[in-house]
């Protein structure tokens, strides 16, 4: 049996490829006998420049015209008279991510469906979306257009499952193997969202009992944030508070003093609190639903595939119209307050309702939306965020107006006072400090979610962290930790990784951002792989560090080439892997000595001139900051 690492890498130009990019997650990691299936794998005729250069351009286009349709139908189904501007503000960027999402899906299907026909010769049977049992033969089914919402998700589905199958041993089960009239009824009675659900949940429990993984979840109500929210609980309906805060699942404790320290005056949301009297749907008859899907396609008939404009047209009604209500119900008890400031720290799509909310209260009462930094590569990347974009006030953490879109502010980075202030700062069981490596990964989600290149490049993460560890010196290896993304998105790369490098030392124990802090700072260099938080936060300390990434993996500023340069200069940034790993060969034993050289520390001072500012204690900034604002 010839071992093989990811498929996608068999090419290194479709390695990026979103549109195959969710299979890895059924066979990453293990070895396979593709003589079976006649080494058959992805060719040049699915093209990745397809997925990141064109396919970005057509969704462009047509979330623009998704979103003037929507403005209309919003206003009409619900009797309001917002601008064009304020729907393009809540919804073009949102209706972009969903629509590549569906987009890469659609062609991922119809490609699989072309080429591998002859071996997808398999029927089942399946509950319709028109209340009938129907047996298809895959290929017939799509060749004949009967594609439908339902349908199209359940056999891309059955399709995975398929290759799961003969990739890994997971055995696709029929949803209704065994179905009778009686609990036909029942099950249509119950919707169709629910089995969809519980077919993932049977694949995914699958699979990690396949990969043998151990889940370590998290308490959603832990101790300490159930009393924060009795807390919050307490000044939600507060009549002078004049800010809110928005951070959910910010852990530093700074906001916290913030919000006691000022408890008639700013509020808290750390999480979506639903008011259940608001929490009603609107749910479209068929007559509705029928005019406006009619109403919709003549909109977009020109301009796209006659299944993909189907399917969007069934797909956004379900996310928005008919949820609206509900949407803005959450926060309708905050709309006659006398809020004059939100403040989010974590950005807007985290929260559709919250995100529907503010524009809410920025449209009809003028209220200021603050947003904040919360990562390392604001001021280096062009990101297409909305935590940007929508924001009247933006707080940075270096010293360089980073959009055009909003006032940028130099503020104290709120990430420095858990340095400061961590109690755990000395709390590794390790004999020596400053003696240690550290390696920091990232990860990726494995499906195709937004138009960011950066989420096409996890794969070829692995292939570099792989090459890294194989060029690094034995001695190296015995002094290095490492120290993958807490998500790995279903990647298993600690796993794939252990597999080939049974002499690497990973961090186990560590599952707060706070146990991260201590990790870093008694290290004696950190290895980056990405642009993030961790090369800024090794910069504030003045704490030794490199960074390794592909050129192109970005798209920089053009002003930030220049700070690019100087630190390729100076040896800091290796866009090649073994000038990296070559390096650390040579300076891990006195890694000082290498960050001390003049010409280097005067790179260092520059670096932290133009990303990270530099005011004192963080805590009385900010509530300087905020206590100003509420005043």
């Amino acid at each position: 049996m010839k071992e093989k690492f990811l498929v996608l890498t068999k090419k290194k130009s479709l390695s990026n490829c979103g549109n195959e990019i969710f299979l890895s997650k059924f066979y990453c990691g293990y070895d396979y006998d593709f003589s079976k299936n006649n080494d058959v794998l992805i060719e040049e005729n699915l093209d990745a420049d397809f997925f990141i250069k064109e396919l970005p351009e057509q969704v462009e286009q047509f979330a623009k015209k998704m979103t003037e349709a929507l403005q209309i139908e919003f206003n009409k189904l619900h009797n309001l008279n917002y601008s064009k501007e304020f729907w393009q503000r809540i919804l073009s960027q949102w209706l972009q991510k969903i629509t590549f999402n569906i987009f890469c899906k659609y062609y991922r299907l119809e490609y699989l469906i072309k080429e591998y026909s002859s071996v997808l010769q398999i029927k089942t049977t399946l509950l319709s979306v028109k209340d009938r049992i129907t047996t298809y033969d895959i290929t017939d089914y799509w060749l004949n257009e009967q594609c439908e919402k339902y349908d199209f998700q359940l056999w891309s589905k059955i399709i995975e499952s398929f290759f799961a199958k003969d990739f890994v041993g997971i055995c696709y089960e029929h949803y209704l193997e065994e179905a009778e009239d009686d609990r036909l009824n029942k099950s249509l009675r119950m919707g169709l969202l629910n089995r969809r659900k519980t077919f993932r949940r049977r694949i995914t429990e699958r699979i990690k009992t396949i990969k043998k993984m151990v889940l370590v979840e998290k308490e959603y109500r832990s101790a300490e944030l159930f009393c924060l929210r009795l807390f919050y609980e307490e000044i939600y309906n507060s009549k002078e508070a004049k800010c809110y805060l928005y951070y959910p699942g910010f852990q530093a404790k700074l906001f916290d003093k913030i919000v006691v320290d000022n408890k008639k005056y700013i509020c808290a949301l750390p999480r979506a609190i639903t008011d259940g009297q608001y929490n009603k749907q609107v749910n479209l008859n068929k007559i509705m639903r029928s005019e406006l899907q009619t109403r919709l396609e003549s909109y977009f008939s020109s301009i796209m595939d006659i299944k993909i404009m189907r399917l969007m047209i069934d797909e956004i009604p379900l996310c928005f119209l008919e949820n609206f209500n509900a949407i803005r119900g959450q926060y309708a008890r905050f709309l006659d307050s006398n809020i004059r400031y939100i403040l989010s720290q974590h950005g807007y799509l985290t929260s559709t309702s919250f995100l529907f909310y503010a524009e809410e209260m920025h449209e009809t009462k003028h209220v200021e939306i603050l947003g904040m930094q919360h990562g390392g590569n604001y001021e280096l990347v062009k990101l297409n965020w909305n935590d940007i974009q929508l924001t009247d006030r933006f707080y940075t953490w270096g010293n360089k107006s980073i959009i055009d879109t909003a006032e940028a502010i130099s503020a104290a980075p709120y990430k420095l006072e858990t340095y400061t202030n961590s109690p755990n700062k000395n709390d590794l069981n390790i004999e020596k400090k400053n003696n240690y490596l550290l390696f920091v990964g990232t990860a990726f989600p494995p499906y195709l979610i937004c138009l960011e290149r950066q989420n096409l490049d996890t794969v070829q993460k692995i292939d570099r962290q792989i090459e890294f560890f194989s060029k690094v010196s034995l001695a190296v290896k015995e002094n290095l930790l490492v120290r993958e993304f807490n998500y790995e998105y279903g990647w298993n790369i600690k796993e794939i990784l252990k597999r080939r490098f049974d002499d690497l030392c990973f961090d186990e124990k560590t599952t707060s951002l706070n146990s991260f802090f201590s990790i870093l700072e008694n290290s004696s260099i950190c290895i980056c792989d990405h642009l993030g938080t961790t090369w800024l936060e090794a910069l504030a300390i003045n704490k030794p560090f490199i960074l390794t990434f592909e050129k192109d993996a970005y798209v920089f500023f053009n002003d930030e080439k220049y700070y690019l340069d100087l630190m390729e200069r100076v040896g800091i940034l290796h866009y090649e892997i073994e000038t990296a790993a070559t390096l650390i060969n040579e300076i891990f034993k006195d890694v000082e000595f290498w960050w001390n050289d003049p010409i280097r520390k005067q790179a260092v001072s520059e670096l932290k001139k133009r990303y990270w500012n530099e005011f004192g204690d963080p805590e009385k900034w900010w509530l300087k900051e905020l206590g100003d604002l509420v005043k």
